[in-house]
C-alpha cells in the first residue's frame, strides 16, 4: 500500500501590511498567512541582511515577536528597477518531522509502522 502526501514548500510567500518610517525603512506589522489567518507583530527585535536557510534566498531578516514567540520574516528584493514590485515578503514553514502512531499488519505478512503523515514503514 502507497500513499502519497503533499509537501508543501517551505518558503511561504505571505501578506504583510507595513508600516514606513520617516528615513524609509520598512516596519511590518501584520502577518496574513496562506489560509488567512492574520498575525500581529508584537515587536520587531532586529533587521539585517541574511540568508533563509531552511527555504533558501537572500533578503531582509526581520527578527520579530509574534504571539510571545520569536520568528523570522524576510523581505526579497525584487531585480526589477523599475514598477511597483519592490519586492516579497515570505516565513520558512515550521516542520515537523513524522511521528510513529502505531502498527500494521497486512495479510500477506507485510506490515510496518504508521506514521503521523499517513506514510507506512
Amino acid at each position: 500500500m502507497t500513499q502519497t502526501t503533499t509537501v508543501k514548500p517551505i518558503k511561504v510567500y505571505v501578506a504583510v501590511k507595513t508600516d514606513f518610517a520617516a528615513d524609509g525603512t520598512m516596519l511590518p506589522r501584520e502577518i496574513t498567512w496562506e489560509d488567512g489567518e492574520r498575525f500581529e507583530i508584537d515587536r520587531i527585535l532586529d533587521i539585517r541582511q541574511a540568508a533563509a536557510m531552511k527555504a533558501g534566498g537572500q533578503g531582509d531578516r526581520y527578527t520579530v515577536r509574534i504571539r510571545g514567540k520569536q520568528s523570522y520574516l524576510f523581505f526579497e528584493r525584487s531585480t526589477n528597477l523599475t514598477g511597483n514590485n519592490i519586492g516579497r515578503w515570505f516565513v520558512e514553514r515550521k516542520i515537523t518531522p513524522p511521528q510513529p502512531v502505531g502498527w500494521v499488519d497486512y495479510s500477506d505478512g507485510s506490515g510496518g509502522r504508521i506514521y503521523s503523515d499517513g506514510t507506512v514503514r
